[in-house]
């Protein structure tokens, strides 16, 4: 029992957290998916656990992760499903690399951020002692972390459908049939239209605007993943704003791109070294050296 391709995901948050607990079989299984280590050994077993489990789901499902009470989806979207399934499995490189620069008071800035699964793991380090602004253009996952926020009483958790681009104006966001994490903007062509669920019309920001529209005048850790467009964003970002907004800790997506080429070489020219790189992202950390 799999969920309708043309599901309105928005849809399934009118109710509580805890009406879609899961139970029997799949409670049991979700379970041990979330005790396997972060080894081959257990990704292998993860990967048989979520195709066990996804055959008795249908909709997405109530869980608690780190503290956290999350409704997550099992199909159409890689990482909800990694957290659902095997959390442990889920860029624990960039998760660590969090836990050792958070602190209280931290401001936390998530472009791209699909569920929310890094803001919630700094809030679930920091809770109430830190800022966290969430930027998400997908109109149904928006809609899901503000019911998240609500859902977890989470004080000074901020939403926002704004798309960080490189000027101000508006966009078609186009949204991939199978995996809402390769969301983007019309234009960059990463996907084919066959593979094109929906699209939607959405209002397009230089981020530096984005934080002065929410008094944010500082960042400590800042993750940016929106499908190739980093370097728009980040390039644009650091003309325009102080050294003084300039993240501590960054985490942006990363691949053999010439664009994200580029950007790995615009990074290190601002004064950005590399802490670790990992399959998909570069960790780098701010030494205080402006350029």
């Amino acid at each position: 029992m799999g969920d309708p391709p043309d599901m309105d995901r928005s849809a399934y948050f009118d109710t509580p957290w805890g009406a879609r607990r899961p139970r029997g079989v799949r409670a049991a299984l979700i379970q041990l998916g979330h005790r396997l280590p972060p080894t081959w050994l257990g990704a292998r077993l993860g990967f048989l656990v979520r195709r066990l489990a996804r055959a008795r789901l249908g909709g997405p499902v109530d869980v608690e992760l780190w503290g956290v009470r999350f409704r997550l989806f099992p199909r159409g979207n890689i990482t909800e499903g990694r957290l659902l399934f095997m959390p442990r499995q889920w860029d624990p490189a960039e998760r660590e690399a969090i836990r050792s620069h958070a602190r209280p008071g931290a401001v936390f800035v998530d472009v791209g951020s699909n569920v929310g699964a890094y803001s919630w793991w700094v809030r679930s380090l920091l809770g109430d002692a830190c800022r966290i602004l969430a930027l998400e253009p997908d109109p149904e996952l928006k809609a899901g972390l503000v019911w998240h926020v609500e859902q977890n009483g989470a004080a000074g958790f901020e939403v926002d459908g704004t798309a960080a681009g490189r000027e101000e104006g508006e966009a078609i966001l186009r949204i991939h049939r199978a995996n809402r994490g390769q969301n983007t903007l019309a234009g960059t062509e990463r996907f084919e239209d066959d593979a094109v669920e929906t699209k939607h019309t959405v209002r397009v920001a230089p981020l530096s605007r984005i934080l002065q529209e929410h008094g944010i005048d500082h960042v400590d850790i800042l993750k940016i993943d929106i499908e190739g467009l980093e370097w728009d964003v980040l390039s644009t970002f650091f003309d325009q704003a102080p050294p003084s907004l300039w993240p501590r800790l960054l985490i942006t997506e990363h691949s053999e791109s010439d664009s994200h080429q580029r950007l790995a070489a615009l990074l290190e020219e601002r004064g950005f070294g590399v802490l670790s790189r990992t399959r998909m992202n570069l960790i780098l950390e701010y030494d205080g050296k402006r350029s």
